[in-house]
């Protein structure tokens, strides 16, 4: 297990990014947990692949100069494994008053999850939810809190409680659903969203 921080410089750049066709939000004043143009904000993280359970897969984690964070690597299915994630080192998050999690990102096609856990244990229940790519493009992705599922090493737990938006401990980026072969993700922005009275 690898733990990274970023210290550095500020960069700055222009950004532009199509919308995928995910549920179409009007939202207020998102709430960035990060801040990846700046390294002194962008948090700590560190990785965890599936070596953990006998798995050969590799990735890495670093902070682009224009202000993204990328998690790239290379999946294998050998000897049992078939996943890369990278996690935030534990720290609160009390999203009560949003109503999920808006993600800027640019992948290769594949599709990555979100993850989200409860508490400071390393190991236990984690709340999920699936997000495509297009190659090359920078999408903005809508994930309302109520649509993320409870899972534990790849089992989905349909009767576990839900998600309580008070107590998040960890968010996380995860490859895995046999897609093996390099991957990359850049992300340029995670922030919890509030839906506007009038929003669909």
């Amino acid at each position: 297990m690898k733990k990274y921080m970023f210290y550095s410089k500020k960069f700055n750049l222009g950004l532009l990014f199509m919308t995928l066709a995910y549920p179409v939000f009007s939202f207020q004043n998102p709430l960035d947990l990060y801040d990846f143009r700046e390294p002194r904000t962008s948090g700590s993280w560190m990785i965890v692949n599936d070596g953990v359970m006998g798995g050969v897969s590799e990735s890495q984690l670093s902070l682009s100069s224009d202000g993204t964070l990328l998690f790239q690597g290379n999946v294998s299915l050998d000897f049992g494994g078939g996943f890369a994630s990278v996690r935030s080192v534990f720290k609160s998050f009390n999203a009560q008053n949003y109503n999920g999690i808006l993600i800027l990102v640019k992948g290769d096609g594949q599709t990555y999850q979100l993850r989200l856990r409860q508490g400071e244990q390393f190991d236990g229940v984690a709340y999920f939810q699936h997000f495509e790519t297009v190659a090359e493009e920078w999408l903005k992705i809508f994930l309302p809190f109520d649509h993320f599922q409870a899972s534990y090493r790849g089992r989905l737990f349909p009767n576990h409680p839900k998600l309580k938006k008070r107590e998040i401990s960890q968010v996380g980026l995860m490859i895995s659903d046999k897609q093996k072969g390099p991957f990359r993700l850049a992300v340029k922005r995670i922030a919890f969203f509030k839906e506007e009275d009038n929003s669909i």
